[in-house]
This record gives structure tokens, sequence and C-alpha cells, in this order.
């Protein structure tokens, strides 16, 4: 549901731009335009088509744990009201990892334990890094409120890795590859770069060429005739 009210949201900006008439626009202002064109199209592209919100259990980890802490790094209110705003995004922890685990179908093997790392990673930011960033905040009943919501948090997490590694993982089958029409569309979007999609194909080639050639210059240096 959540995802059908985005898409209508982008599909009604998207209208409300297509009406405003180019001609009347400074230089400055048709660049911007162009770009919040693409960027409405961009994210269009990744919840109708890419659908990582059903392919990839990392899609959820900026939700549960990218949110919080960038409301307690950013300095854009007092301490504690930041401490306030992260509780209530400790809060909807549990209600996002359900809904992974119901949205989840059949993701591919690779972004299955990538996800299992990265939230494993995610109960030691809860567990050290969450509370170190709250110190400045000297109200201990604000204090009680982050440190409840934040084991909330912690629980919910070990419940859904225990789900990713005993459920999700045995059934990871999936295909991570998006196929050459749309991954052409995400870098038109993304970037605004038209090229084609062959080559940013044999550029990367190019540049892994480089990169081994390099690696191996600098081990010969290091350890002559060991290789890399």
């Amino acid at each position: 549901a959540s995802v059908e009210s985005d898409l209508k949201w982008l599909a009604d900006m998207r209208a409300r731009l297509r009406e405003i008439p180019l001609a009347s626009l400074t230089v400055e202002h048709a660049q911007e335009h162009d770009l919040l064109a693409a960027r409405i199209e961009r994210e269009r592209i990744e919840l109708a088509e890419v659908r990582a919100w059903e392919k990839n259990p990392s899609f959820y980890l900026d939700l549960v744990a990218g949110s919080v802490l960038a409301v307690l790094e950013r300095d854009f209110a007092s301490p504690c009201e930041r401490v306030v705003l992260a509780t209530r995004r400790l809060r909807q922890v549990p209600e996002v990892l359900r809904a992974a685990k119901v949205n989840l179908k059949n993701p591919p093997r690779i972004f299955t334990e990538v996800a299992i790392s990265q939230f494993a990673g995610a109960l030691d930011f809860y567990r050290r890094t969450a509370p170190s960033l709250t110190l400045e905040c000297r109200e201990p009943l604000i204090h009680a409120d982050f440190a409840e919501a934040d084991s909330l948090a912690v629980h919910a997490v070990e419940r859904f890795l225990d789900e990713l590694r005993n459920d999700v993982l045995p059934r990871s089958t999936g295909d991570f590859a998006l196929g050459r029409d749309l991954y052409q569309r995400r870098p038109e979007t993304a970037e605004m770069d038209p090229a084609p999609v062959e080559s940013l194909l044999a550029a990367g080639w190019r540049a892994l060429d480089d990169t081994r050639n390099r690696m191996a210059a600098v081990s010969e240096r290091i350890a002559p005739g060991l290789g890399v």
C-alpha cells in the first residue's frame, strides 16, 4: 500500500511538472526542471520495475538504521530533540521489518548473504554507535525512552536476521540481472547519461584492467616475483 501511494504521488508530481511551460523558465530553472523530471522517473523505476523492496533485504537497512543515524548525527536541532526523533524511528523498526518479511519474494542469494552481514552490523549500530550519539542530551526520561526503543529495535533485527538465515536464504534463488533495457534507463535517470550500456561496460572493463595492472606493479615493488 505504501509503494502504491508513493507511485501515485510520483505520477501526480510528474503531471504537475509537465504543466510548467519550459519557455517561461530561466536557464537555471529549466535545468532544475529536467533534474526533477529525471529524479521522479528514477524513483518510479526503482519502485515499480526494479522493485528492490521485493528482491533485496538490504533495501530495508536504510529505513531501520540509516534513518536513525541521520537524525542523531546531523546538527539540525538540539541534542534532546534529535534523540526524541531517533526514538520515534526506532519504535517503527519492528513494523518495518514485519513488512519486509511479507514483501520479500525470492531474492537473489547474494543479496540475502550481503543483507545478513549488513543487518549484523545494524545490531552493533544499535548497541554501541547510537547510544554514543545521544550523550549530549542530559534528560534522563528521554534517555530512558530511547533505551527502550533501542532494545525493541535490537530484538526486531535479531528476529529478522534469524528469518533471513533460516527461511529467506534457503529460498533465495532469484536473479539479480535487470536486463539491458531496464539497466539502460537507470543511468539515464540517475546521471542523465544517455550513453549506451555497451560503452559503460567497455569503460568498466578498461578500468578493471587498469586497476589490475596497477595492483601488479605495486605488488612487484612490495614482494618481487610473488604476484598480487
